[in-house]
C-alpha cells in the first residue's frame, strides 16, 4: 500500500517545489477573497476565513490578517494571534506588539488575548519583541487576578526568541525582581513571582540547566562574546 503512494506523494511534492511565485500570488489572493466584508461577518464565519487564509500563510496573508486583530470580539482576536503565531511569519509582528499593548491594559485587555499574542511573539521569534514585551513585565498590580499569568506569559515569549538580548532582559528581570539580601534572594526565589518561568526561558534558550542565579551572571558573562543558540 505504501509503495503504492509513494508515486503519488512525489508528484505533489513535485508540484508543490514547481509552484511559481505567480501561483503563489494568486493563491494567496484567493484566499484573501475570504476576509472580504469582514465587519459583517458573525464570529463563525471569522473563525472559518481565519482557517482559510492561514492555511495558505506567506507574508501577505500574515499582513491582512495581523490588521484584523483590532476586532471587537476577544475569541475572535485569541483565533487570530494563534493562527499568526502558527503561520511564524515577522510581517505579523508589528501588528502583535501594538496588540500587546491594547491587551495588556488591566481593566480592559483581555488576558486570555494577551498570552496568545505572546504566544505568537515567541513562536514567531523576532528579537523587536523583546523590549516590548520585557516592557512593564514586573510592574501592575500585583493582587490583579492575572498579573502572573500575564507576566509568565511575556517571559515564556522571551525563551522563544534567539537574541542574545532576550537572554540579558531575562537575567536583568530575575535581579530586578529579586528582594536583595538572604540566601534565597541570591538563589533567585526571594519575592519574584516570575522567578520559576524566567530560569525555564534561560535554560531553553541556552541549554544550560541553572538554577542559580548568581551562577547565572557568572556563566553569561563568561560566554556571552562567543555563545552559539544550541539547534
Amino acid at each position: 500500500m505504501a509503495m503504492r503512494s509513494l508515486p503519488l506523494l512525489l508528484l505533489l511534492t513535485g508540484a508543490l517545489l514547481a509552484q511559481t511565485p505567480a501561483d503563489k500570488a494568486a493563491e494567496a489572493k484567493e484566499a484573501l477573497k475570504a476576509l472580504d466584508g469582514w465587519a459583517k461577518m458573525s464570529n463563525a464565519e471569522k473563525s472559518a476565513a481565519i482557517g482559510k487564509v492561514a492555511a495558505v500563510g506567506g507574508s501577505q496573508v500574515a499582513h491582512a490578517l495581523a490588521t484584523k486583530l483590532h476586532d471587537k470580539s476577544a475569541p475572535v482576536r485569541k483565533e487570530i494571534a494563534e493562527a499568526l503565531g502558527k503561520m511564524k511569519d515577522d510581517k505579523a509582528v508589528p501588528a502583535l506588539i501594538t496588540q500587546l499593548d491594547i491587551e495588556a491594559d488591566e481593566k480592559t485587555g483581555d488576558v486570555d488575548v494577551f498570552c496568545a499574542v505572546c504566544e505568537a511573539l515567541g513562536g514567531i521569534g523576532d528579537p523587536r519583541a523583546v523590549q516590548p514585551l520585557v516592557h512593564g513585565v514586573l510592574s501592575g498590580n500585583r493582587r490583579e487576578a492575572n498579573w502572573q499569568k500575564r507576566g509568565d506569559a511575556r517571559v515564556k515569549a522571551l525563551g522563544g526568541i534567539k537574541s542574545k538580548d532576550a537572554i540579558d532582559a531575562l537575567i536583568d528581570l530575575w535581579t530586578r525582581g529579586t528582594a536583595s539580601g538572604g540566601r534565597s534572594a541570591t538563589r533567585g526565589t526571594g519575592s519574584n513571582p516570575l522567578s520559576g518561568s524566567i530560569v525555564s526561558s534561560l535554560n531553553k534558550l541556552t541549554g544550560q540547566n541553572l538554577t542559580d542565579q548568581k551562577a547565572y551572571h557568572e556563566w553569561w558573562k563568561g560566554h556571552k562574546e562567543g555563545f552559539k543558540f544550541p539547534k
